[in-house]
């Protein structure tokens, strides 16, 4: 296994923001954020700016009643933006 460092980067401005380390026998160019167990990365301006990724799951389960996992679909849906994922919870609870 050979130790590979991948530098975590913010998913809106590019901001590099640390680095994590792994042994692994994947091919570095297989290395991602996700590798890490690491599903949005965001600096701290683009999370004041876009919203807190664990504070938008837990009002958009709390206010539609949808699982983690739909949430997961609906966040990429809405560009993992604070204003697009209110749209869509609007969008839900104008269903019901």
């Amino acid at each position: 296994m050979e130790k590979i460092t991948h530098t975590i980067i913010c998913r809106f401005c590019g901001k590099e923001m640390g680095d994590v380390q792994i042994e692994t026998d994947l091919p570095e160019a297989e290395i991602n954020n996700q590798t890490f167990g690491i599903a949005d990365s965001r600096c701290t301006d683009c999370e004041a700016k876009h919203g807190n990724f664990k504070a938008m799951s837990e009002n958009y389960m709390k206010e539609t009643g949808n699982t983690y996992e739909q949430f997961k679909v609906d966040i990429e849906q809405a560009g993992g933006k604070k204003e697009n994922i209110e749209e869509k919870i609007k969008e839900i609870k104008a269903k019901t």
